[in-house]
């Protein structure tokens, strides 16, 4: 019996290994299935990733174009790129994390392709656009796996219809602390300031500028005047005396902290300047010649580190200058025709000498008077070589051993210009650039542009009622507008509960009552504006003020001359009496085509004041602030800037699939 079992358990074992085989072979097509399964899972999971990654990337693309085309900022031919790229660094932790390339096609409205970057006004030559098609080509940052790789790019097509329209901007550029039309005085009370700290309290005037500030009270900002300029003791300007005629200082010291650009008149022979009572922390250009005899008003230079008269450079572009009385120059000398040194124990000129057509002597005994750096000189070199900083660079006519100049006549050297005369486009110096008064007028069209910055427009009759209407209550923004008051509008004490501005024909006064402007809550600012209308008319009816060319050679120009029947009656004027207060928080605009005067101790005004004809009294002061004034338009003849606008729409945005 024993022996039959084990005989059939023996021929059971090879249905066993079978078995065992069977079961292995199961797990294991069950376990390829499974991972072939997961493999799949993982490939489809990652090319998911990849197909919004490259989506996004290929979106970013086409944004960067958008965000180029309405850019307002960019001028026109940088607005239209034809391509843009962008590749993820990895190694620089601030890198955004996209890649793209981009490209665009630029169609006119006739539909017809144009050659992009081929220069003209909007890049395309003198083509322009009216259509963009935008093809952005995006990578995924991590990509698909297993075989899964067809979503790792993505290419998205997007287009935009481009409207282009051309407006005039006739707006007036309001960037000065004091305009006038006429003749200007600042006298030695006069505080010019400038509010933003900026230095920007610029003053111009059309006519000739008088100058008697002090160290105390500086101009802090430049100087402008088509006329002559004429400096007083102890008149000091931080930035640029710009004189369109002559500049004359007749006594004390004169502080300049930029530059002195002098025309010297109309025509040659141009005037020659005295800077005997001068000091300049920048450079001087005049056409006519340049002197200097006394030692007096030397102020540090930084740049020499010690005291001189001119820290910059002097520079005659058809005369001479002469450099005497011990004083010193930081930078360069340059004359058209000689130079003269004084005699002195060391250095004169810190930079270099040039003469175009004349000679370098010194004056008296200057055995030992010295120049920092070269000379080139068209004639004779009379300073001898050891007193001459760059011997290898320095060339003359003759004199000193040196080699002769080539070009004989030496050129002036670009560096000592100031960038403002753009020398040598202008190869004399010119008047600074000449500026209409602005007009502010109270057509429809006119008081349409206050609407359209929030101005409420309330129009009185009657001197009563306008004063009436400015102690009301309000919020906001009014404009007042007076008709019907034959005499000077008198101002009041005011306390502002929103901003005020009064356009009156008939002019302002505030009749020495030590009046005061104030906000209705403290340190919240509040605009005030006193305005007399460009287009004003008289009491009896008549035009108040005549605009006209007096100058054939700038027909743009346009100057304004108010009825002499009104202004004997002081009609059109603004004149601010003795002790007006207006508190800080009191932004202020004054403009009148006419006369504006200010009385002694007139408070601080932060703001700017336009006008025809002005004088001054003894205390007037102005912190410059620039306004916003929304019926401020271009006084000039000029039709105004013409303004090109490009507006980009998208008008489609689909995937291109199977692109390249």
């Amino acid at each position: 019996m024993l022996r039959l079992l084990r005989q059939r358990i023996g021929g059971e074992e090879g249905f066993a290994l079978a078995s065992v085989i069977a079961v292995f072979s199961i797990v294991a097509i069950v376990s390829v299935t499974v991972a072939a399964m997961a493999v799949h899972a993982t490939g489809f999971s990652t090319n998911t990733r990849a197909a919004v990654q490259s989506r996004a990337a290929a979106d970013a693309g086409i944004n960067v174009v958008f965000t180029r085309l309405q850019n307002d900022a960019l001028p026109l031919y940088s607005r239209f790129p034809c391509a843009v790229s962008h590749t993820y660094d990895p190694t620089n932790p601030s890198d955004t994390p996209v890649t793209y390339a981009a490209t665009v096609a630029y169609y006119d409205a006739s539909g017809t392709a144009l050659s992009c970057g081929t220069g003209g006004t909007y890049g395309f030559g003198a083509g322009q656009p009216a259509k963009a098609v935008i093809t952005s080509k995006g990578s995924a940052q991590a990509q698909g796996v297993a075989g899964m790789s067809s979503e790792d790019q993505r290419t998205v097509v997007a287009i935009a219809s481009i409207t282009i329209s051309q407006t005039i901007d006739n707006s007036a550029d309001l960037d000065k602390a004091v305009f006038t039309d006429g003749s200007l005085t600042v006298t030695n009370a006069s505080d010019i300031t400038d509010a933003s700290g900026l230095g920007k309290a610029n003053i111009y005037s059309n006519g000739d500028l008088t100058c008697t500030t002090s160290s105390n009270n500086p101009i802090q900002g430049s100087v402008y005047a088509q006329g002559n300029v004429i400096a007083y003791n102890p008149c000091v300007v931080n930035g640029d005396i710009w004189a369109g005629g002559t500049y004359t200082a007749p006594g004390g010291n004169v502080g300049i902290g930029g530059n002195l650009l002098i025309r010297g008149g109309s025509s040659a022979p141009y005037q020659s300047s005295s800077l005997d009572t001068t000091w300049v922390q920048g450079s001087v250009v005049s056409n006519g010649g340049i002197t200097t005899s006394t030692t007096g008003n030397q102020q540090y230079c930084s740049l020499i580190g010690k005291q001189a008269r001119v820290c910059g450079s002097v520079v005659s572009l058809t005369s001479t200058v002469s450099v005497g009385g011990a004083a010193i120059v930081g930078g360069d000398v340059q004359a058209y025709g000689n130079v003269t040194l004084a005699a002195n124990n060391g250095t004169v000129v810190y930079g270099n000498v040039r003469s175009q057509t004349g000679s370098v002597s010194v004056s008296g005994n200057g055995s030992k008077t010295s120049i920092g750096g070269y000379a080139a000189v068209a004639g004779a070199l009379g300073v001898p070589l050891k007193n001459v900083g760059n011997v290898p660079s320095t060339c003359a006519g003759s004199g000193a051993a040196v080699p002769k100049c080539n070009p004989a006549n030496p050129p002036l050297s670009l560096a000592s210009l100031p960038a403002e005369l753009n020398y040598p486009t202008n190869s004399l110096v010119v008047a600074p650039p000449r500026e209409s008064l602005p007009r502010i007028g109270t057509s429809a069209s006119d008081l349409s542009l206050w609407t359209s910055k929030g101005w409420v427009v309330d129009a009185v009759s009657g001197c009563a009622a306008a004063t009436s209407a400015m102690t009301q209550s309000w919020t906001g923004k009014r404009l007042i507008v007076v008709a019907g008051c034959t005499t000077r509008l008198t101002l009041p004490s005011l306390t502002l509960p929103g901003d005020l501005a009064i356009l009156a024909p008939s002019g302002f006064y505030d009749n020495n009552g030590n009046n005061a402007i104030t906000s209705s809550v403290p340190g919240a600012t509040r605009t005030f504006m006193a305005i007399v209308p460009s287009d004003a008319l008289t009491a009896t009816g008549g035009n108040l003020v005549t605009w006209t060319n007096p100058i054939p050679s700038d027909p743009n120009y346009l100057s304004p001359t108010c009825d002499p029947t009104a202004q004997a009656a002081n009609y059109g004027n603004i004149a601010l009496g003795n002790n007006l207060t207006m508190s800080g928080d009191i932004h202020t605009f004054l403009y009148t085509p006419c006369l504006f005067t200010a009385g002694n101790s007139v408070g601080t005004i932060t703001g700017m004041v336009y006008s025809g004809t002005a004088g001054t009294g003894n205390g007037e002061s102005v912190a410059f602030l620039s306004l916003d004034v929304p019926g401020a338009l271009n006084g000039s003849a000029d039709a105004g800037t013409p303004v090109i606008t490009a507006v980009a729409t998208e008008t489609a945005r689909f995937d291109a699939r199977g692109a390249s």
